[in-house]
């Protein structure tokens, strides 16, 4: 349970502040999320990279990004939320700084990780910090901001990243957090309030962490380098067995122990359970779109990195026409329903990418499936997030948002990996390697047409990734709106 410090009374104005905050670091960590999608071609041709560490610039983020929520959350719930928010800024910053520094391809991916421990921290305590100071009734208004900067700015990152690329250089998709990231640690410093946390229980589960890194390390290897190699061969095979067994062993290990990692008896609560799994499965779907669109100009449709980041921005258009209306609604409609036809509306879009990477449909068409797909996603996440907060006490928030966030970046995760492999599952090793190097657009006809039909394979997945969220979804069952 979180307390005030000071016995004074809490201004009406203070959450308002407190979201400012947490919004600027929302924004950058949003933009982080999707800028590089577009610059992979441009950084990996720069470095002269191979196609597994030009995976790993992305999927080396995501992985350890997943593992230290989960951490994180169990440290926010003891330590306190301020101290680490303001430490994962400051982290955070620094390591966007070093990485536009990076010599080499393996030097960017190891500071991606040192990024990825800043970033964490801010995604534990920022929905947690939210629903601590706002009135239930006022809840949903706050995390549909969240939801809509968050949003936004996933979808805005294609955009930024090409214009940066193509003016700057790729080095400025990391600089461009330095700015952002100190304004948030000052204005933090002096707008987030202290706070005491009383928790008598202390133990930290080091081995179920240990368990969830080495599983999905195991089963991201497994999906990034699978469709080049085999996913009968070393080390694809011997990565799902990894999987496979710290799956199990987690789960019996998280029962047996005090004080767990994941909280298991929380996934008791049918509505928060198929909230979670419905978070989890719309991640994947989401990330992957994000990631196949600006390739899919560059590869297919010859558009230069600026041209195919604009070309996303209808992503963001559409959030934004849906996040504030679905932060309203959310006061007066059960998520069940808002939530379902949000993924129904995503769904549909993703149809119609389907049908845009089949058939020579005019642009129109896929901006079109673009706005559809960010209004879907808008009215999904508001509802969907407040759900999973208020079927918590309030001490449990920190894990229980750790546990939302981290099932959303591991859909993510699984789908970057698999979309990576799925783009190529048609063309020779040579013109893999040639995909990750940048060089797709050089390809001929026929070289062309399997590029081109790996695109619909993924863009395929994804829509069956989009209808099982759905059944998902309308599955948590009944809830009272709030008044």
């Amino acid at each position: 349970m979180f307390k005030p410090v000071s016995s004074e009374k809490k201004s009406d104005r203070y959450p308002w502040y407190l979201l400012t905050v947490t919004e600027l670091g929302a924004l950058s960590i949003g933009l982080n999320i999707s800028v590089l999608n577009v610059a992979l071609p441009t950084i990996s041709k720069y470095f002269q990279a191979s196609s597994i560490e030009t995976t790993w610039i992305l999927l080396s983020y995501m992985l350890f990004n997943s593992v230290l929520i989960l951490v994180f959350g169990r440290l926010a719930d003891i330590l306190g939320r301020r101290n680490l928010y303001l430490i994962g800024v400051l982290e955070y910053t620094i390591a966007s700084l070093l990485c536009g520094f990076a010599p080499n391809a393996l030097a960017l991916i190891l500071l991606r990780i040192l990024q990825a421990f800043g970033a964490a921290l801010l995604i534990t305590n920022t929905t947690p910090l939210i629903t601590d100071v706002f009135p239930s009734n006022r809840l949903g208004q706050a995390l549909g901001i969240h939801a809509l900067v968050l949003s936004i700015s996933q979808m805005l990152g294609p955009a930024l990243g090409g214009y940066l690329t193509a003016n700057f250089g790729w080095q400025w998709i990391f600089w461009f957090h330095v700015p952002i990231g100190l304004l948030c640690f000052f204005w933090g410093l002096k707008n987030i309030r202290k706070t005491e946390v009383v928790d008598k229980h202390k133990q930290f589960d080091i081995l179920g962490n240990l368990t969830v890194f080495l599983g999905l390390g195991g089963l991201v290897i497994a999906l990034s380098v699978g469709g080049e190699i085999g996913f009968i061969s070393l080390p694809v095979l011997p990565g799902i067995v990894i999987f496979v067994a710290c799956f199990v062993f987690f789960l019996r290990h998280e029962r047996k122990i005090e004080h767990p990692m994941i909280d298991l008896k929380l996934f008791k609560n049918h509505r928060y359970a198929m909230s979670n799994l419905a978070a989890l499965i719309s991640a994947c779907m989401q990330a992957a779109i994000l990631l196949l669109i600006p390739l899919h100009l560059q590869y297919v449709s010859h558009f230069d990195a600026q041209a195919a980041g604009y070309t996303v921005l209808p992503l963001a258009i559409g959030v934004a026409l849906a996040s504030p209306t679905a932060g309203t609604l959310a006061r007066r409609f059960q998520a069940k329903y808002l939530s379902t036809l949000g993924l129904c509306m995503a769904t549909v879009g993703v149809a119609m990418m389907v049908i845009y990477a089949l058939y020579p449909v005019p642009l129109a068409w896929l901006i079109a499936a673009e706005i559809l797909f960010g209004v879907g996603k808008g009215f999904f996440a508001v509802p969907n997030t407040t759900t999973i907060m208020l079927s918590v006490p309030p001490e449990r928030r920190g894990v229980a948002n750790g546990i939302r966030s981290t099932s959303q970046n591991v859909g993510k995760l699984i789908s970057t990996a698999l979309s990576m492999t799925l783009i190529t599952v048609f063309l020779p090793t040579d013109l893999k390697n040639a995909v990750y190097r940048g060089q797709g657009k050089d390809f001929s006809g026929a070289e062309q047409t399997m590029l081109a039909n790996g695109f619909v394979v993924a863009f395929a997945i994804m829509l069956l990734f989009g209808i099982a969220a759905m059944i998902v979804s309308w599955s948590r069952g009944e809830e009272k709106p709030e008044k």
